[in-house]
């Protein structure tokens, strides 16, 4: 799957969870301080994520996030091995 497919779909899953609408959300922004994403929600996504991939992701992992991108790199990542 391509960089691009992976993006847009989490920027739905974004908006889905968040209300954010999905054409405002940016590879480059931050979660907490550009999206104000809590890590409540941040998890409430990745768990949507990891259903509509069907992947797991190592918790190591997920305490490295900062932004939208690392969230595409990490899929991307997770699909590779899959």
């Amino acid at each position: 799957m391509k960089r691009n497919e992976i993006l847009e779909i989490l920027k739905q899953a974004i908006s889905d969870v968040t209300g954010i609408i999905s054409n405002q959300i940016k590879e480059e922004m931050l979660l907490q301080k550009d999206l104000e994403i809590d890590s409540f929600t941040a998890l409430e996504i990745l768990v949507i994520i990891e259903k509509e991939y069907k992947v797991i992701f190592p918790e190591e992992e997920l305490f490295k996030i900062q932004k939208i991108g690392d969230i595409v790199d990490l899929i991307s990542i997770c699909l590779e091995k899959s």
